[in-house]
């Protein structure tokens, strides 16, 4: 989900290993989130375009939904879910 920058979930620890793959229209990026449980990807596309996001990893329920990339002052914040 697209949610503030300042959203206060950032500030609580992350779960690390998970992959985070983004599908836009032209393009696919998948980075695996850091021991915090942050990652990090550059997203050739327009802050108003739609993606689909994909989160795998162990120990987490594999899941997908369809955001709109954030804009200037917002964070794309992923939800996982322990088997």
């Amino acid at each position: 989900m697209t949610v503030a920058g300042t959203d206060e979930r950032f500030e609580e620890p992350g779960v690390a290993g998970v992959t985070v793959r983004v599908e836009g229209a032209r393009f696919t990026e998948e980075v695996v989130s850091d021991e915090e449980g942050a990652f990090k990807m550059s997203v050739p596309m327009k802050e108003t375009d739609r993606v689909d996001v994909i989160v795998s990893g162990e120990g987490i329920q594999r899941g997908s939904g369809r955001v709109y990339l954030p804009r200037t002052g917002q964070r794309l914040l992923v939800v996982v879910d322990r088997d």
